[in-house]
């Protein structure tokens, strides 16, 4: 397998990558292109399902690469509420059971002493799906295998993607966590949550 350059797309040093602006500071800044400049474009699939049980489980499938999905499912930010308010933003049926529509992604990259991060460098991976302005984004940790493969797949040249029978990776914008990032979502965490 070649390499096309040695750093990947998420192996890039933090000190080399510009902090990330809050959704708000974006927003406000009433610039044309918040989006592009911030954001990739990606198909997102919400499926909603009934069990047997009659218990609903939602699911949510982020389409990073033809050969890349990322899926969360049944977590506290993916429910009925989500569901019922990207019907009504999107203005789809809200008896739909399965939503597809695109929405935009980017990745930030911070340093954590947290157990759970098992990385040598201590470096994890958020990603962050936007979907409207009225509404907050859907945020999470990736995955390893899934910032595993992205990573690879980023270094890879084009004679080694035909060879593979693949595409290069969109590309995405990565960020490095900033101290007022971290103090927006703990605002924004504390007003959900009141």
């Amino acid at each position: 397998m070649e390499i096309k350059n040695k750093i990947g797309i998420f192996d890039q040093p933090i000190e080399s990558l510009v902090e990330v602006k809050t959704i708000r500071e974006l927003i406000d800044s009433n610039t044309p292109d918040y989006l592009t400049s911030n954001f990739t474009k990606v198909n997102v699939i919400f499926k909603r399902q009934t069990l047997k049980t009659g218990v609903v489980v939602y699911s949510m499938s982020v389409s990073l690469h033809p050969n890349i999905d990322f899926t969360l499912d049944n977590r506290k930010i993916i429910n009925q509420n989500e569901f019922l308010l990207i019907c009504l933003n999107l203005g789809l049926p809200l008896d739909s059971d399965v939503l597809k529509f695109k929405g935009y992604v980017r990745f930030i990259k911070g340093i954590s002493d947290s157990p759970k991060i098992r990385t040598e460098d201590k470096s994890y991976v958020r990603i962050e799906l936007f979907i409207s302005p009225d509404l907050m984004p859907i945020s999470c940790f990736l995955d390893s295998g899934t910032r595993l493969a992205m990573n690879k797949l980023s270094m890879l040249d084009e004679l080694t993607m035909r060879k593979i029978h693949s595409i290069a990776l969109p590309d995405y914008k990565v960020f490095s966590v900033s101290k007022k990032f971290i103090d927006q979502l703990e605002s924004d965490t504390e007003t959900e949550n009141e």
